[in-house]
């Protein structure tokens, strides 16, 4: 990428930003923006993944001299943040999990803690941001990124996420999915290295079902 390449790319970046101040919470088509050559956010996404259905931001790099991309992905040069509304008053008003995960021999989708010594080493950084009656809204950051992670380090500890039928915590009155929602990515430019912050505010869904537990308090 040249030097006009760059700046284009930084000024369609910023019209998004723009642009989209509040992006809708909870769409069912991919809504894509483009913000530089080869490179796409989907913001405030819901699809479709296996019999699950998340929200939240997706990145995606269309170009092989993004691969840089993709690698800052699997390091911790890459933040994921994510908010769940979970069942029951969670304690603590900020920890960590770090408990290995791994899969069932008699399972082919469901994860669970394994035993120490088994399973990859999975760290999950967890922050109560309004506890509700029988109910906590947490912000959580991930260290690692296995499958399920978040949901069975929080089934684990007692606290499943909301509508997460496969680990606990199934109730269709409030969500008829998991309430969980990846709200923030922070990430390197892959080309100018510049810091990157993408957020995406919660569903409706999700905003519905704390407004039903707050109203029922």
């Amino acid at each position: 990428m040249n030097l006009e390449q760059m700046f284009r790319a930084r000024q369609a970046w910023s019209t998004f930003k723009r642009n989209h101040p509040k992006v809708p919470a909870f769409i069912d088509a991919v809504e894509k923006k483009d913000f530089c050559e080869g490179m796409e956010i989907a913001i405030a996404v819901r699809y479709p993944d296996g019999e699950e259905h998340k929200a939240g931001i997706r990145v995606t790099a269309e170009d092989m001299e993004l691969l840089e991309m993709v690698r800052a992905m699997k390091s911790d040069r890459v933040r994921k943040y994510y908010k769940a509304l979970v069942i029951g008053e969670v304690n603590e008003d900020e920890f960590t999990i770090d408990l290995p995960i791994g899969k069932p021999s008699d399972s082919r989708v469901q994860r669970e803690v394994m035993p120490a010594g088994q399973g990859r080493p999975s760290v999950t950084h967890v922050k109560v941001l309004e506890r509700l009656k029988g109910y906590t809204l947490v912000m959580l950051r991930l260290e690692t990124g296995r499958t399920h992670q978040i949901r069975v380090h929080l089934s684990h500890i007692g606290y499943p996420i909301l509508g997460d039928y496969l680990y606990g915590g199934d109730d269709p009155r409030l969500m008829d999915r998991q309430a969980l929602h990846a709200f923030r990515l922070e990430f390197p430019h892959p080309v100018t290295r510049e810091p990157i912050t993408v957020e995406a505010p919660l569903p409706d869904d999700i905003q519905t079902a704390l407004e039903k537990i707050r109203a029922a308090e």
